[in-house]
């Protein structure tokens, strides 16, 4: 790189935006990934616990379908599936809704008292605790 190229980067970097990486924000920006793989991670759990239950259902509901000795029958387990399934819906997206409000109160409130994520110091002991001895 010639010098006159240096310079020119150094000039830029003096008048670097309020956005350019700094220590302190790549610190924030690293501690906020991190909350947002814990959130990710609950979800991603949350979800799956959720679809095996209602694959365990819709395979029930459907061994019932086959039960049914007329269209009477299959309208009425049709509706019951159909009333549980919203239900259960409705019931995950305020399961789902509520774990990210908790994440993100808990997250600003450690934050904004300097300290860091519980979540996160839990993880790392948790990880620690699994090491191997040496």
């Amino acid at each position: 790189m010639t010098a006159q190229k240096r310079a020119k980067s150094a000039d830029y970097i003096r008048g670097a935006p309020a956005s350019f990486p700094t220590a302190e924000n790549s610190r924030v920006m690293v501690g906020a990934l991190q909350e947002w793989w814990i959130m990710a991670a609950a979800w991603q759990q949350e979800a799956m616990n959720f679809a095996s239950k209602r694959l365990l259902k819709d395979s029930k509901t459907m061994r019932d379908m086959m039960d049914c000795k007329n269209t009477a029958d299959a309208m009425e387990v049709h509706s019951q599936w159909m009333q549980e399934t919203l239900h259960d819906y409705a019931t995950e997206s305020t399961k789902l809704l509520g774990l990210a409000i908790k994440r993100v109160t808990e997250s600003e409130a450690h934050l904004a008292n300097g300290h860091e994520s519980p979540v996160l110091r839990r993880a790392a002991h948790e990880a620690a605790a699994r090491m191997p001895a040496e």
